[in-house]
């Protein structure tokens, strides 16, 4: 089991929840059928996951969250 220490929450098992630091969308690592599934580029145009090979060293904007943090934000109401 991963664990979190979300500043809001505290520590949270940690079920591959991210979220994008460029534009605070959420998504999850998890199940690639779902719509919030992470892509490897977001929305707003900020890389959001790393790469394999030489990408994953470039800078990527997606950074783990509660799973409470993201049914808020999922919700609409909230920001870790």
């Amino acid at each position: 089991m991963r664990t979190l220490k979300c500043s809001t929450h505290g520590l949270k098992e940690w079920r591959g929840e991210v979220v994008c630091s460029s534009c605070e969308r959420v998504f999850t690592t998890h199940d690639p059928k779902l719509r919030t599934h992470a892509p490897l580029v977001c929305p707003c145009g900020s890389r959001l996951m790393p790469g394999t090979g030489a990408s994953k060293t470039k800078a990527f904007s997606g950074r783990a969250c509660c799973s409470e943090c993201f049914a808020l934000r999922q919700a609409g109401r909230g920001t870790t």
